[in-house]
Protein backbone atom coordinates (compact mmCIF):
# COMPACT_ATOMS: atom_id res chain seq x y z
CA UNK A 1 0.00 0.00 0.00
CA UNK A 2 2.97 2.43 0.76
CA UNK A 3 4.89 1.89 -2.50
CA UNK A 4 1.66 2.22 -4.41
CA UNK A 5 0.86 5.27 -2.64
CA UNK A 6 4.70 6.36 -3.22
CA UNK A 7 4.83 5.28 -7.00
CA UNK A 8 1.69 7.68 -7.55
CA UNK A 9 3.80 10.25 -5.62
CA UNK A 10 6.92 9.83 -8.07
CA UNK A 11 4.58 9.45 -10.73
CA UNK A 12 2.44 13.40 -10.07
CA UNK A 13 5.86 14.45 -9.41
CA UNK A 14 7.69 13.43 -12.87
CA UNK A 15 4.94 15.24 -14.56
CA UNK A 16 4.83 18.31 -12.57
CA UNK A 17 8.28 18.64 -12.94
CA UNK A 18 8.30 18.53 -17.06
CA UNK A 19 5.06 20.51 -16.69
CA UNK A 20 6.89 23.18 -15.10
CA UNK A 21 10.07 22.71 -15.99
CA UNK A 22 10.06 22.19 -20.01
CA UNK A 23 12.92 24.23 -20.73
CA UNK A 24 14.97 22.21 -18.20
CA UNK A 25 17.74 19.86 -19.32
CA UNK A 26 17.03 15.88 -18.83
CA UNK A 27 20.19 15.32 -16.90
CA UNK A 28 17.96 17.77 -14.26
CA UNK A 29 14.86 15.50 -14.46
CA UNK A 30 16.54 12.47 -14.33
CA UNK A 31 18.29 14.21 -11.37
CA UNK A 32 15.14 14.49 -9.40
CA UNK A 33 13.64 11.59 -10.67
CA UNK A 34 16.67 9.81 -8.70
CA UNK A 35 16.58 11.90 -5.62
CA UNK A 36 12.43 10.58 -5.98
CA UNK A 37 13.54 7.51 -6.44
CA UNK A 38 15.72 6.87 -3.23
CA UNK A 39 12.96 9.05 -1.29
CA UNK A 40 10.79 6.17 -2.38
CA UNK A 41 13.32 3.05 -1.49
CA UNK A 42 13.82 4.45 2.10
CA UNK A 43 9.86 4.77 2.90
CA UNK A 44 9.80 1.00 1.23
CA UNK A 45 12.95 0.40 3.80
CA UNK A 46 10.88 1.93 6.46
CA UNK A 47 7.87 -0.26 5.57
CA UNK A 48 9.63 -3.27 5.30
CA UNK A 49 11.52 -3.05 8.94
CA UNK A 50 8.34 -2.26 10.49
CA UNK A 51 6.51 -5.52 8.85
CA UNK A 52 9.49 -7.26 10.33
CA UNK A 53 9.49 -5.76 13.42
CA UNK A 54 5.78 -6.38 13.42
CA UNK A 55 6.15 -9.70 12.76
CA UNK A 56 9.09 -9.81 15.38
CA UNK A 57 6.85 -8.58 18.31
CA UNK A 58 3.86 -11.20 17.16
CA UNK A 59 6.34 -14.05 17.28
CA UNK A 60 7.49 -13.01 20.74
CA UNK A 61 3.74 -12.43 21.81
CA UNK A 62 2.85 -15.89 20.32
CA UNK A 63 6.00 -17.41 22.58
CA UNK A 64 5.34 -15.89 25.71
CA UNK A 65 1.43 -16.74 25.29
CA UNK A 66 2.74 -20.13 24.81
CA UNK A 67 4.85 -19.66 27.87
CA UNK A 68 1.44 -19.00 29.68
CA UNK A 69 -0.33 -21.56 28.71
CA UNK A 70 2.21 -24.15 29.87
CA UNK A 71 2.98 -22.56 33.14
CA UNK A 72 -1.08 -22.46 33.44
CA UNK A 73 -1.06 -26.19 32.79
CA UNK A 74 1.80 -26.68 35.23
CA UNK A 75 0.24 -24.79 37.93
CA UNK A 76 -3.12 -26.85 37.01
CA UNK A 77 -1.34 -30.09 37.31
CA UNK A 78 0.12 -29.11 40.62
CA UNK A 79 -3.24 -27.61 41.93
CA UNK A 80 -4.72 -30.98 40.77
CA UNK A 81 -1.81 -33.30 42.58
CA UNK A 82 -2.17 -30.83 46.06
CA UNK A 83 -5.76 -31.55 45.94
CA UNK A 84 -5.03 -35.07 45.54
CA UNK A 85 -2.87 -34.93 49.18
CA UNK A 86 -5.41 -33.05 50.52
CA UNK A 87 -7.84 -35.76 50.28
CA UNK A 88 -5.58 -38.26 51.18
CA UNK A 89 -4.43 -36.49 54.23
CA UNK A 90 -7.68 -36.05 55.07
CA UNK A 91 -8.63 -39.50 55.03
CA UNK A 92 -6.03 -40.17 56.96
CA UNK A 93 -6.98 -37.85 59.68
CA UNK A 94 -10.52 -39.30 59.64
CA UNK A 95 -9.04 -42.91 59.57
CA UNK A 96 -6.37 -41.58 62.86
CA UNK A 97 -9.27 -39.89 64.79
CA UNK A 98 -11.64 -42.88 64.25
CA UNK A 99 -8.85 -45.09 65.98
CA UNK A 100 -7.86 -42.56 68.06
CA UNK A 101 -11.96 -42.56 69.34
CA UNK A 102 -11.79 -46.30 69.45
CA UNK A 103 -8.83 -46.56 71.31
CA UNK A 104 -10.45 -43.99 73.63
CA UNK A 105 -13.35 -45.92 74.20
CA UNK A 106 -11.92 -48.99 74.74
CA UNK A 107 -9.64 -48.37 77.52
CA UNK A 108 -12.45 -46.64 79.16
CA UNK A 109 -13.08 -50.46 80.12
CA UNK A 110 -10.35 -51.76 82.11
CA UNK A 111 -10.57 -53.30 85.96
CA UNK A 112 -7.86 -54.28 88.53
CA UNK A 113 -8.63 -55.31 92.50
CA UNK A 114 -7.11 -57.09 94.98
CA UNK A 115 -8.10 -58.51 98.48
CA UNK A 116 -8.21 -55.76 100.93
CA UNK A 117 -7.51 -58.51 104.01
CA UNK A 118 -6.30 -62.03 104.54
CA UNK A 119 -9.27 -64.50 103.78
CA UNK A 120 -9.19 -68.13 104.56
CA UNK A 121 -11.75 -71.40 104.82
CA UNK A 122 -13.47 -70.52 101.38
CA UNK A 123 -15.87 -73.62 99.93
CA UNK A 124 -16.26 -75.04 96.82
CA UNK A 125 -17.12 -72.64 93.94
CA UNK A 126 -17.31 -69.87 96.88
CA UNK A 127 -16.18 -66.35 94.93
CA UNK A 128 -13.44 -64.72 95.91
CA UNK A 129 -14.03 -60.63 95.79
CA UNK A 130 -11.44 -58.38 95.72
CA UNK A 131 -12.89 -55.88 97.29
CA UNK A 132 -9.95 -52.97 96.72
CA UNK A 133 -10.13 -51.57 93.64
CA UNK A 134 -7.09 -49.97 92.30
CA UNK A 135 -8.88 -49.14 88.83
CA UNK A 136 -12.43 -49.36 87.63
CA UNK A 137 -13.03 -47.67 83.87
CA UNK A 138 -15.98 -47.98 82.84
CA UNK A 139 -17.59 -49.45 86.00
CA UNK A 140 -17.56 -52.46 84.87
CA UNK A 141 -16.28 -54.51 87.74
CA UNK A 142 -18.90 -54.70 91.26
CA UNK A 143 -16.13 -55.11 93.76
CA UNK A 144 -19.30 -55.80 96.34
CA UNK A 145 -20.03 -58.82 94.41
CA UNK A 146 -16.29 -59.66 92.68
CA UNK A 147 -17.95 -59.46 89.36
CA UNK A 148 -17.65 -57.88 86.24
CA UNK A 149 -20.32 -57.17 83.76
CA UNK A 150 -19.63 -56.82 80.19
CA UNK A 151 -21.12 -53.60 79.23
CA UNK A 152 -19.21 -53.30 75.38
CA UNK A 153 -19.28 -56.44 73.31
CA UNK A 154 -15.78 -57.22 72.04
CA UNK A 155 -12.41 -59.36 72.85
CA UNK A 156 -10.99 -59.00 76.87
CA UNK A 157 -8.42 -60.47 78.97
CA UNK A 158 -8.69 -61.37 82.47
CA UNK A 159 -5.62 -62.58 84.78
CA UNK A 160 -6.04 -63.38 88.59
CA UNK A 161 -3.30 -64.35 90.65
CA UNK A 162 -3.49 -66.08 94.30
CA UNK A 163 -0.83 -66.17 96.54
CA UNK A 164 -1.26 -69.00 99.73
CA UNK A 165 -0.01 -69.27 102.48
CA UNK A 166 0.78 -71.89 105.71
CA UNK A 167 1.67 -74.83 103.51
CA UNK A 168 -1.55 -75.73 101.93
CA UNK A 169 -2.48 -75.67 98.51
CA UNK A 170 -5.40 -73.85 97.20
CA UNK A 171 -7.03 -73.65 93.47
CA UNK A 172 -9.36 -70.96 91.66
CA UNK A 173 -11.11 -70.86 88.48
CA UNK A 174 -12.40 -67.79 86.11
CA UNK A 175 -15.85 -68.23 85.12
CA UNK A 176 -17.79 -67.13 82.57
CA UNK A 177 -21.70 -67.02 82.78
CA UNK A 178 -21.33 -70.24 85.49
CA UNK A 179 -18.57 -72.32 83.69
CA UNK A 180 -15.22 -72.48 84.23
CA UNK A 181 -12.65 -70.95 81.42
CA UNK A 182 -9.47 -70.58 83.09
CA UNK A 183 -7.59 -72.42 85.96
CA UNK A 184 -4.98 -71.71 88.66
CA UNK A 185 -3.23 -73.58 91.47
CA UNK A 186 -1.10 -72.82 94.06
CA UNK A 187 1.05 -75.18 96.07
CA UNK A 188 3.30 -74.32 98.45
CA UNK A 189 6.17 -76.56 99.00
CA UNK A 190 7.15 -74.59 102.30
CA UNK A 191 5.17 -71.76 103.89
CA UNK A 192 3.82 -69.50 100.69
CA UNK A 193 3.20 -69.89 96.97
CA UNK A 194 1.74 -67.99 94.45
CA UNK A 195 0.39 -68.92 90.89
CA UNK A 196 -1.14 -66.62 87.82
CA UNK A 197 -3.14 -67.89 84.75
CA UNK A 198 -4.48 -65.46 82.21
CA UNK A 199 -7.51 -66.05 79.52
CA UNK A 200 -8.20 -63.65 76.31
CA UNK A 201 -12.33 -64.88 75.95
CA UNK A 202 -15.29 -62.64 73.74
CA UNK A 203 -18.16 -61.10 75.64
CA UNK A 204 -21.47 -60.20 74.51
CA UNK A 205 -23.10 -57.28 76.19
CA UNK A 206 -24.57 -58.80 80.11
CA UNK A 207 -21.67 -61.53 80.45
CA UNK A 208 -20.33 -62.39 83.78
CA UNK A 209 -17.00 -62.97 84.61
CA UNK A 210 -15.34 -63.61 88.23
CA UNK A 211 -13.45 -65.55 90.09
CA UNK A 212 -14.16 -68.23 92.63
CA UNK A 213 -12.64 -71.41 94.77
CA UNK A 214 -12.93 -74.97 92.62
CA UNK A 215 -13.32 -76.76 95.92
CA UNK A 216 -10.86 -79.58 94.90
CA UNK A 217 -7.91 -79.33 97.46
CA UNK A 218 -7.30 -77.64 100.94
CA UNK A 219 -10.06 -74.56 100.95
CA UNK A 220 -10.95 -75.04 104.83
CA UNK A 221 -7.49 -74.77 105.86
CA UNK A 222 -5.27 -72.37 103.09
CA UNK A 223 -4.99 -69.20 103.81
CA UNK A 224 -4.96 -66.71 100.36
CA UNK A 225 -2.67 -63.18 100.76
CA UNK A 226 -4.33 -59.59 100.54
CA UNK A 227 -2.62 -57.23 97.73
CA UNK A 228 -1.15 -60.15 96.47
CA UNK A 229 -4.11 -62.16 95.00
CA UNK A 230 -5.29 -59.95 93.10
CA UNK A 231 -8.30 -60.15 89.54
CA UNK A 232 -8.05 -57.88 86.54
CA UNK A 233 -9.47 -57.57 83.23
CA UNK A 234 -9.11 -55.31 80.70
CA UNK A 235 -11.01 -54.90 76.69
CA UNK A 236 -8.25 -55.13 73.88
CA UNK A 237 -10.67 -55.07 70.60
CA UNK A 238 -14.35 -54.22 70.47
CA UNK A 239 -16.68 -56.76 68.83
CA UNK A 240 -20.21 -57.63 68.43
CA UNK A 241 -20.65 -60.85 70.10
CA UNK A 242 -23.41 -62.31 70.80
CA UNK A 243 -24.18 -64.30 74.11
CA UNK A 244 -25.62 -68.48 73.59
CA UNK A 245 -25.25 -68.35 77.93
CA UNK A 246 -22.40 -70.15 79.76
CA UNK A 247 -19.32 -70.67 77.78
Amino acid sequence: MIYHKCLCIVIFTLISTISSHGTESSDDVIQRLMHLENVVGGLVRDRDDSDRRLQEVEASARQHKSHLENEMANVQSELSTLQQKYQDLARQLETSSSKSVRSTSEAKFAFSASLSNRMSKFNRDEKIIMDNVLTNDGNGYDPLTGVFTCHVPGTYVFHVTIQVEDGHSFGAEIVKNGQEIAWVLAEPMRSRASASTSVIVNLAIGDTVFVRSDGYFDQQSASIDDQFTSFSGFLIEVGEWISFGSG
